[in-house]
């Protein structure tokens, strides 16, 4: 019978990368670190379980121009140790910041691409110091030459806290997807639940993410408590199938010279002005009861009203992307014939709208 001791080490043939199963919040810190610099690619798969965040965090300092990959939900399968991924539920691999640290810091250099998913981010607490307390969840920065792509994807996002990018704060790499991920009751002191920058690269895709009820914290009156997004240079963002509601002082703020695009968002309040803007409208989510549960109730008019690319691949950014394979809770991420709006598919069908009629937009 195997058994795990501390770090499983597995190659993986010919593609040199090196396996991580996490079990714990000592081999979590251990993986990191040697995926930092072991000169190969890298996935790091943490088992279903409660972690407890470190003293300063869970850090990656990542100089190689290597792929890395962290994931969550595994659990053993066959006497392996993290031999199965049950879904890419978010729900059941908790990293917690106790209140007093931020989660994990990743810094990247060079090239070399990085995946999040599946993951639970919550307690998070980092403030004091206006330039490193950005990202209570999760913070991902870079040399000025970094060029690979991050995606963070199907992770939930709850009760974190910071100056800046109380949840998450990405503002490197070529591109930046952000795709079916949860962002709820997250407090900044002075601004926004995450925040991306893009400047002079390809730019940054928001997709299918939900984005509800994050709040200022302290007194007097705040920035945008949803979605900032600085688009700068040749850079271009599109946001799409997002539910952007019920967040404090405005749910999406758009700043920069770069070409924006929102289609298909259910948003409350805007500040700035998108190059593009279509389908988009305003309407309570209706979701259905329970804690953590942000799945569009019979009737929503989330339900079906999402967008999707053209089927056949072009290189055109506002055609290059994917809604995902599944959801915030790992199921089919299209149900029912269409994409819904928000991070979680419904499995209702959409009977309002089958005539053809649509919400009003905005």
């Amino acid at each position: 019978m195997q058994t795990l001791l501390g770090v499983l080490l597995i190659l993986t043939g010919p593609a040199f990368a090196e396996t991580f199963c996490v079990q714990s919040s000592q081999d979590l810190s251990a993986a990191l670190i040697a995926a930092g610099n072991n000169g190969e690619a890298d996935d790091i798969k943490i088992a279903q379980g409660f972690y407890s965040v470190p003293t300063g965090g869970f850090l990656l300092t990542h100089a190689e121009d290597f792929d890395v990959s962290i994931s969550g939900n595994w659990i053993e399968l066959i006497d392996i140790p993290c031999g199965i991924q049950l879904s890419e539920n978010a729900f059941n691999t908790v990293l917690d910041g106790g209140g007093t640290e931020q989660i994990l810091r990743i810094t990247l250099n060079n090239f070399g691409d990085i995946r999040i998913s599946a993951l639970f981010f919550t307690n998070a607490f980092i403030t004091d110091d206006v330039i490193a307390a950005r990202g209570g969840g999760l913070r991902i920065f870079s040399s000025p030459n970094y060029a690979g792509h991050v995606l963070i994807e199907n992770n939930a996002f709850v009760n974190n806290t910071a100056d800046f990018g109380a949840a998450l704060s990405v503002g490197i790499g070529d591109l930046i997807t952000i795709r079916n991920n949860l962002f709820t009751q997250n407090k900044s002191f002075q601004c926004c639940s995450l925040e991306l920058l893009s400047e002079d690269a390809e730019g940054i895709y928001v997709i299918n993410n939900t984005v509800y009820q994050n709040t200022h914290q302290g007194s007097g009156s705040g920035a945008t408590e949803g979605l900032w997004i600085a688009v700068l240079g040749t850079s271009q963002a599109l946001v799409a199938n997002n539910i952007l509601w019920g967040n404090d002082f405005a749910d999406l703020e758009l700043i920069g010279d770069g070409v924006t695009s929102l289609k298909n968002n259910n948003i409350g309040d805007v500040v700035g002005t998108a190059s593009l803007s279509a389908k988009n409208f305003s309407v309570d989510p209706d979701f259905e009861p329970g804690v953590l549960n942000f799945t569009p109730a019979e009737g929503s008019l989330m339900i079906n009203a999402g967008i999707e690319p053209l089927s056949f691949p072009i290189p055109v950014f506002g055609e290059n992307w994917s809604v995902g394979a599944a959801d915030l809770e790992g199921d089919t991420r299209v149900q029912k014939g269409r994409v819904d709006i928000g991070a979680v598919e419904s499995a209702w069908l959409d009977i309002i709208f089958m005539d053809g009629a649509e919400p009003q937009q905005n």
